[in-house]
């Protein structure tokens, strides 16, 4: 081929990857539009303890800083840990987007929208690395990314931590194949490595789920693998890679997990597992009301059998991914025994349907092979348009069974049916607010703090054991720093116990009127200041420290995913340009 001709074909591929993004920013951008229009959010499960993190990460942002270990600006401004505990790398994209656009409710729209587009993408880059197919991994993308379930975490729960941490189990899972499977072993490890530190820096039960599906797989394919040691060898390095692009995170999660004794998220809707009749009739409907996996893939699980076994060539890999997709599916039901579980450690995962995730990406990449393999050479393009389809219907029931129940300018007590818009968002959030119901999670507070949970989130102060109301204009929020005012208190020597829970009391620093001071806990991990006679008003001012090893890591996290992010896009630039060169061939 002269070099005309692969200057002509060099750019008709370039063309090719170009339309093939603006199609994903299309179908982002019809995900959102009902919603983008209209201007206001859904009524949604965890929508108030999603936007309480949202406005964390932004005015952190404002600040300087990108992440905090306590909630200072959110969450009632009680001290809680729950950037300790509860990862935060997704919001820095709402962050970003909100200091542009300074329109909060349409900036949670807006980083919805880019999680679908990027999703897309990874969906889409992901199964290409495993089937090298663009076909295959176009309708994968679309089949996985608009699935019913993925919608019901953005609009049904506003669960963005699992939802953003879905875009990225195609990755982890790619990059397992490749290392078990194919002679690029070290590419794979890549992809292993950062698809798991993604979806950890999104979800931390995803990661627990991911971890042990992957687990599973490599123990069950032991038997086919082509190169065990190597594998071995290669895995080994996709941990070091996981472990050092996480470490900013996790080390610190796991150190105060084991030196604070801290509530764990609601368990009490374990038992609430999902039929499989309601599976399948809700999927048929192809609504995000209730967890299912859809039209397209339902009938994939239930026909898929058929097609497994119809030709006498049939590669192991489609049969292996189309069993792991139903027993998956079977696994998120009732039909398995969670109720047996409910009081072990394994009823932490809350909903046992979040396993659907993990059997949408099996189902959806089985169904995509069967169709794009189809005599029916139309039928891709048909299952691409009504899934589009299916979405935009599901999206607009969704908003008009939500405007059902909003309400413009509920009481203090339905806040959670606030209709809420750009105009009313400062109304909705704690940090305007002396209590806030809608907020009232527990998770993550200190155990000792637990019985007087209500007291601390109705910001009850106490002199010498007398409560003292502190009032919203009374607490001066900063990065990882609350200043209490407290006015006209006894001119005796007195304790005061604030209402701001504190967690290892070695990173904290106390000043009282510009003074630094000792800082104690009471016996409900509340903070507790000793303050001198004669001074009859007092500010009180209590910063969390991260401490430097924490910074250090973060440092080395950050720039670990740099540099392999930068790895694998010089790798595709490189496989872009052997594949031109050999265009004469």
């Amino acid at each position: 081929m002269n070099l005309s001709k692969r200057k002509i074909e060099t750019e008709r591929c370039i063309l090719n990857n170009i339309l093939i993004l603006f199609s994903f920013f299309v179908a982002s951008y019809l995900y959102m539009y009902i919603f983008l229009k209209g201007g206001y959010s859904t009524i949604a499960s965890d929508r108030f303890f999603h936007i309480e993190r949202f406005e964390e990460a932004y005015r952190n942002l404002k600040t300087g800083h990108v992440f905090s270990m306590i909630s200072t600006f959110s969450s009632l401004r009680v001290g809680q840990a729950i950037g300790t505990y509860y990862p935060s790398g997704n919001l820095i994209v709402y962050a970003i987007i909100r200091s542009i656009i300074h329109k909060p409710v349409t900036s949670i729209f807006i980083f919805f929208m880019i999680g679908r587009f990027i999703g897309f993408v990874v969906s889409y880059y992901s199964c290409k690395c495993v089937t090298k197919r663009k076909d295959i991994s176009y309708v994968f993308s679309i089949l996985y990314t608009l699935c019913p379930y993925m919608m019901h975490n953005d609009y049904k729960r506003y669960d963005v931590g699992e939802s953003w941490a879905s875009i990225f189990i195609p990755m982890a899972f790619s990059g397992l194949y490749i290392v078990l499977f194919r002679k690029e072993r070290f590419k794979g490890s890549l992809l292993l490595g950062l698809g798991m530190a993604l979806i950890t820096y999104s979800h931390i039960l995803s990661t627990v789920f991911a971890i042990i599906i992957l687990m599973i797989i490599y123990v069950t394919t032991l038997n086919i693998q082509n190169d065990r040691i190597n594998s071995f060898k290669f895995l080994a390095v996709s941990v070091f890679i996981y472990i050092i692009s996480t470490a900013g995170f996790i080390i610190p999660f796991i150190k105060s997990m084991l030196t604070n004794e801290v509530q764990n998220p609601q368990t009490e809707y374990f038992n609430l597992s999902i039929e499989m009749s309601s599976l399948v009739s809700e999927s048929l409907k192809n609504c995000i009301d209730i967890p299912n996996v859809g039209f397209i893939l339902i009938i994939t699980a239930l026909i898929g059998l058929f097609s497994l076994y119809k030709r006498d060539k049939r590669d192991i890999f489609e049969r292996y991914i189309y069993v792991c997709g139903v027993l998956l599916l079977i696994f998120s039901t009732s039909l398995f025994p969670w109720g047996e579980l409910s009081n072990t450690a394994v009823s932490i995962i809350q909903f046992p349907w979040r396993i659907l995730t993990f059997a949408i990406m099996f189902l959806s990449l089985y169904a995509s092979m069967i169709i794009c393999n189809a005599d029916f050479k139309a039928l891709k393009y048909i299952v691409i348009l009504l899934t589009v389809l299916f979405s935009i219907s599901a999206i607009s029931q969704r908003r008009d069974n939500s405007l059902v129940k909003s309400k413009e300018d509920p009481a203090p007590s339905e806040l959670w049916f606030m209709k809420l818009n750009n105009d009313n968002y400062s109304k909705a959030i704690s940090i305007n607010r002396d209590t806030d119901s809608a907020v009232l999670v527990r998770d993550y507070l200190p155990k000792r703090s637990i019985p007087k949970a209500n007291d601390i989130y109705n910001h009850n102060a106490y002199v010498n054991g007398k409560r003292y109301g502190v009032r919203k204009k009374d607490i001066k929020s900063g990065y990882q720093e609350e200043t209490f005012t407290l006015n006209d208190v006894t001119s005796r020597k007195a304790d005061i116990i604030l209402p701001f829970v504190v967690y290892d009391v070695s990173n904290y620093k106390l000043t009282v009127n510009g003074r630094n001071e000792k800082l104690k806990v009471d016996k409900y991990s509340r903070a507790k200041i000793e303050k001198a006679k004669e001074i009859r008003n007092v500010n009180i001012k209590i910063k969390y420290i991260t401490p430097t090893y924490i910074v250090v890591f973060r440092y080395v996290s950050f720039i670990s995913i740099i540099v392999i992010f930068v790895i694998l896009l010089a790798d595709e630039w490189v496989s872009f340009y052997r594949r031109t060169i050999n265009l004469d061939d």
